[in-house]
């Protein structure tokens, strides 16, 4: 009864931290993961997904909002996350899209747990659509793979390469965000249909 009481204490007088130690008790139950999020959500408690720029191993808290860990994204394991954030302490704030993916490609971090970082909704900072993103990772990574010594390797390469920019259709992020997350997040397409009727 005791701990009951110490519990429903913390929630009502603490809920940031009681949040944050509950999301971080569950990282690895995606089902667990979402009800928690979704709760926070309903009591207006800010949560941010993940962010190269601010995210963790664990949830941390940051100006008054629980921010997701890395580790939360599908394939982004501890060595992978721990390479992006070996980084970022080392080299400084991830400051664009193009830059972010070659200081990860010459860390060593996979094709794949930048394309679903992307899904994620982690490199949304950089002010660029997913979709924009993700077309274009095939030319970023060969223009990071041709720099990845002091000498370009590839003449062709030398120039960042150009984004075209283009738009994303709300229900295709909101699938590839659940495909990685477990959940919806930024986008609810079920949530949109009731507010529509």
């Amino acid at each position: 009864a005791l701990v009951a009481y110490q519990l429903a204490y913390l929630k009502a007088n603490y809920p940031l931290y009681f949040y944050k130690a509950l999301l971080n008790g569950v990282i690895g139950s995606q089902s667990k993961t979402y009800d928690y999020v979704a709760e926070c959500l309903n009591i207006g408690q800010k949560i941010r997904g993940i962010s190269m720029n601010e995210s963790e191993l664990t949830y941390i808290i940051k100006d008054n909002a629980i921010i997701m860990p890395f580790g939360l994204c599908k394939d982004v394991g501890s060595i992978s996350a721990n390479k992006i954030i070996e980084e970022r302490k080392e080299n400084g704030l991830y400051s664009d899209y193009v830059q972010t993916v070659k200081r990860l490609i010459q860390r060593g971090v996979e094709r794949n747990v930048i394309e679903n970082l992307i899904y994620a909704g982690a490199f949304d900072e950089f002010k660029h659509s997913r979709h924009t993103m993700i077309s274009s990772l095939n030319n970023v990574i060969m223009y990071a793979n041709a720099h990845k010594g002091e000498i370009s390797l590839m003449a062709d390469y030398d120039d960042a390469p150009i984004i075209e920019e283009l738009n994303d259709d709300n229900m295709v992020l909101a699938e590839n965000e659940k495909s990685v997350l477990g959940f919806y997040f930024s986008f609810n397409p079920i949530m949109a249909v009731k507010k529509k009727y």
